[in-house]
């Protein structure tokens, strides 16, 4: 009996018996344990409270299919919200729909979130259809080493936009995207994960320019920075030399600046 198998064995209707037989070493009578079947809970937001009265705290870890929806109830359950606080510190990421939609609550109606581009499949852009709907209360995302692929996504796109404040370390940095392909001849559990495009956006804060007349729409995936803090200076700006090199015009370049990238794969 396969993996396949015994897995479509053991599952079935909620409150149903299903007899497992196992054997263990130095008792040579086979061992049978009756189960009830359960569903197993596995929610992404497993922590969502208010640090005080008006402030609310989301832990999410991982993006499934139920991310969006999580992440949506748990801010209308707090109500009249008065900032939030989105812990994504640790979390690998996952689907990038739920990335989007939950960018789609949280960003005004309109915005830029991501696109993804591919040599074999055509250009995806993802824009904020619904919008916040006027909800513009401050976000602090909690990022670290180990946040990637689509909560860099989310936390590439709030920072770009000025949308959340982002407090942590310089995150891991994914720019694929990956799709699973099922083989004719081997189980599920086998089906390997094809880079097939990559995650791109409008996004300065997650990319690495070479100079300032480099486009920011570039990939999404590469590290996204701490928002740095704001400095003013008490020192005067030094006035420019009148020199002949000062005002010659600058050299032009010959082939176009390279933004650099990190390259890891999404799952």
């Amino acid at each position: 009996m396969d993996y396949d198998l015994v897995a479509k064995t053991l599952k079935g209707p909620k409150g149903t018996h299903v007899q497992v037989g196992m054997t263990r070493q130095g008792q040579s009578k086979l061992l049978v344990f009756d189960l009830v079947r359960d569903e197993i809970p596995n929610p992404s937001v497993d922590l969502a409270y208010e640090i005080r009265p008006g402030i609310g705290y989301i832990h999410l870890k991982v993006f499934e299919e139920t991310t969006a929806r999580e992440v949506i109830e748990a801010i209308d359950g707090f109500g009249d919200l008065k900032g939030l606080v989105l812990d994504l510190r640790n979390n690998p990421g996952g689907l990038v729909t739920q990335a989007v939609e939950i960018c789609d609550h949280l960003l005004a109606k309109g915005q830029t979130i991501v696109s993804q581009r591919g040599r074999a499949y055509p250009d995806e852009n993802y824009i904020a259809t619904r919008g916040n709907g006027g909800k513009a209360f401050p976000i602090v995302l909690l990022v670290n080493r180990g946040t990637a692929s689509a909560a860099e996504i989310v936390s590439g796109a709030l920072q770009d936009h000025d949308r959340a404040l982002v407090v942590g370390e310089t995150t891991f940095g994914k720019g694929l995207v990956q799709s699973v392909y099922n083989l004719s001849e081997a189980p599920a559990s086998c089906s390997p994960p094809i880079t097939t495009t990559r995650p791109q956006a409008a996004l300065s804060s997650v990319t690495t320019r070479a100079s300032p007349n480099t486009p920011t729409s570039m990939i999404a995936g590469a590290r996204c920075h701490p928002t740095p803090p704001t400095r003013k200076s008490s020192s005067p700006t030094p006035a420019a030399p009148s020199t002949a090199a000062a005002a010659s015009p600058p050299t032009k370049r010959s082939t176009p600046p390279r933004t650099t990238t990190s390259r890891t794969s999404c799952w």
